[in-house]
């Protein structure tokens, strides 16, 4: 276990939530799991499975002692004060063995998958962090279908310390279903042939986080697309997870929305992740869609089934099968196919190369025929902070 901490205490349902601010450390134990590995996956050689953590801390210099607290070199922006992973979850101080079991055998998982999302430029990490980050990425891609786009895509979230730091200013430029409606895909970094950009904006929105874990949480935020006359939005976001064994975690995220130009809708994410080995992590996400937009005919769905791997040397590879597709439209599976993606970060530590490459066969409309779709797309990403390490390491 990484850490053990205070607990707040909602006044009207007694519920307890993280505290970020009054959490204190302790000294990891000598246990090895599969994420302890995937966590030093940053420094140049992994080391063995069967090292304990304390031995490996020992031995690192005083020069990545700020990486291993998680703390970027100072050459970022600045380390953020006390920076907490989004997997340590708060425990009664009377917690017995089974308890702490429990804890330890749920940190495993979702710190590979943390690792995961965040090397891969993945939102699914936003959802939990209450730090201020950002991320700006320039990429382009080309495919049979749709020809060549070029993308330019900002996230960014200030969070408020006046307000708790519960509080932040969000800042997004890209595709709003994205950013309101989390109709996102494994990985966003690069729009490719089944997460094409359709609608690009540029919006900013005020939101209030209760509980800054992967486990439990909620969140609330208002805004707008910025254009003329401004198109204001409101959203609400659940996320629940539960340890399913010690290699598999189940994520529950519900979202529901309102736009003024579109009304009502709500959007259902389920993730199981399961950890083959050190190195390796197999995720299956399912999402549905459903709101009053007249675009969508009836419920739009999507499945992934997604092969994380892990290099040494600050390399990933990600292979993603999808499906998709709407269940009262002409053609109910609009698209299929698989892709590859390579990603590695260049020069520094915040700054990312991606290309990928994929194969599909679309069909939106009832006269298309269903053609075999190439496509190839490239791109960088910057992160700029403080930005938690576990978030890009």
């Amino acid at each position: 276990m990484a850490g053990v901490g205070c607990a707040t205490q909602d006044s009207t349902s007694g519920e307890h939530w993280p505290d970020d601010d009054r959490r204190t450390t302790v000294a990891r134990p000598s246990i090895t799991t599969p994420a302890n590995a995937a966590i030093v996956a940053d420094t140049q050689t992994r080391p063995q499975p069967s090292a304990p953590i304390e031995d490996l801390s020992a031995d690192r210099s005083a020069e990545t002692a700020p990486a291993e607290a998680g703390i970027l070199p100072d050459e970022i922006g600045g380390g953020a004060e006390n920076p907490q992973s989004p997997c340590v979850e708060p425990m009664e101080g009377t917690a017995n063995w089974l308890d702490r079991s429990q804890t330890q055998v749920y940190k495993t998982v979702c710190d590979t998958a943390v690792w995961f999302d965040g090397f891969f430029g993945s939102n699914r990490y936003d959802a939990a962090s209450g730090k201020t980050y950002g991320r700006l990425g320039l990429s382009g891609f080309r495919d049979q279908y749709d020809g060549f786009d070029m993308k330019l895509r900002l996230r960014a979230k200030f969070e408020l310390p006046a307000l708790e730091d519960r509080a932040a200013l969000m800042i997004g430029r890209g595709d709003e279903k994205d950013f309101i409606e989390e109709r996102k895909t494994p990985s966003d970094s690069i729009p490719s042939n089944f997460n094409q950009i359709e609608d690009e904006a540029f919006l900013i929105g005020l939101g209030y986080q209760r509980g800054n874990g992967l486990k439990r949480g909620i969140s609330f935020s208002v805004g707008a697309k910025i254009r003329a006359p401004p198109e204001p939005y409101a959203k609400v976001r659940y996320r629940r997870a539960w340890d399913l064994s010690n290699s598999t975690l189940l994520q529950l995220r519900p979202v529901g929305y309102w736009k003024s130009e579109e009304g009502f809708g709500s959007t259902l994410h389920v993730d199981i992740d399961r950890l083959l080995s050190d190195d390796y992590m197999l995720r299956w996400t399912s999402s549905g869609n459903i709101s009053e937009d007249k675009e969508i005919e009836g419920l739009a769905w999507t499945n992934w089934l997604s092969l994380y791997h892990a290099f040494a040397d600050r390399r990933a590879i990600s292979y993603h099968a999808f499906v998709l597709g709407e269940t009262r439209a002409d053609v109910k599976t609009q698209n299929y196919g698989v892709e590859v993606r390579y990603r590695r970060r260049i020069a520094r530590q915040w700054l990312f190369f991606e290309i990928v490459s994929s194969v599909s066969w679309p069909r939106y409309l009832i006269e298309e025929n269903r053609d075999i779709n190439w496509g190839f797309g490239a791109g960088f990403e910057m992160y700029f902070g403080p930005v938690p390490d576990a978030q890009i390491r």
